[in-house]
């Protein structure tokens, strides 16, 4: 699976849940800013999407430097990874703690299935249930007053 059609699987389960928007952000302005802006009743989320390339998962320098701009802000940025034909999700920030990363060259980093589960929030397999998906992603997200 490519990271567009996870995008395409997400976005079609999740575009039949109440009070949702969500987007895909294409933003070169921006280094690191993860992949989908999404919004449900008043609490926002970015989330980067990640497709297992064996059993890791990849990521650019930059998008732990964004992710952790936006932890210190008070912001809610989560990994919904496919890998196995189930989706996981984390908080970004867990999964970008300096023992879980493993440097692959100065501008990239990957991160082990077998070392991130343990810190995982959910996952599912399918069917996927998608108001499980939406209400485990804004469980935790900021709150706008």
């Amino acid at each position: 699976m490519l990271e567009a059609e996870l995008w395409q699987m997400i976005k079609h389960g999740l575009s039949k849940q109440p009070r949702l928007h969500m987007c895909r952000v294409e933003d070169s302005a921006c280094s690191g800013m993860p992949d989908v802006d999404a919004c449900r009743d008043g609490a926002t989320a970015k989330v980067e999407l990640k497709v297992a390339h064996g059993r890791w998962l990849h990521f650019r320098n930059s998008q732990r430097s964004w992710t952790v701009r936006r932890a210190v802000a008070g912001g809610a940025v989560f990994v919904l990874a496919h890998c196995d034909g189930s989706l996981y999700l984390w908080r970004a920030i867990d999964l970008f703690s300096a023992g879980m990363v493993n440097s692959v060259d100065d501008k990239s980093f990957k991160v082990a299935l077998s070392d991130a589960m343990p810190l995982k929030l959910d996952a599912w397999s399918k069917p996927y249930p998608w108001n499980r998906v939406a209400d485990a992603l804004f469980s935790t997200a900021e709150t706008k007053s």
